[in-house]
């Protein structure tokens, strides 16, 4: 997605690399500031697709045990999955239905 202020299209230089370029768009929306205030939270992340792999696979793991656990229906873990969704925070996302209250 893009910021809402847009990309730091200044920082394009065609002629490096694309993660040069990756670095300095996320460099420019880290440090951009509307009359010198920023707005907050930020999110955004550069990753390398290589690098994801572990990553990927320890979460496929991760969601793998937790269908089996809820597929067995073990009380202890529904109860536990229930309460931490419970206690975490929660954002409206573009697809979410904005009159629902979580």
């Amino acid at each position: 997605t893009e910021p809402g202020h847009g990309w730091d299209h200044t920082k394009v230089d065609p002629t490096e690399t694309a993660q040069v370029l990756a670095k300095r768009l996320l460099e420019g929306f880290i440090s951009f500031t509307v009359y010198g205030q920023h707005y907050n939270p930020k999110t955004l992340a550069l990753i390398q697709p290589a690098d994801f792999t572990p990553f990927e696979t320890a979460l496929e793991a991760l969601a793998r045990q937790m269908r089996m656990a809820m597929q067995s229906e073990q009380a202890s873990f529904l109860s536990k999955l229930m309460r931490a969704r419970g206690e975490a925070l929660s954002f409206i996302g573009y697809f979410d239905d904005n009159s629902v209250k979580s």
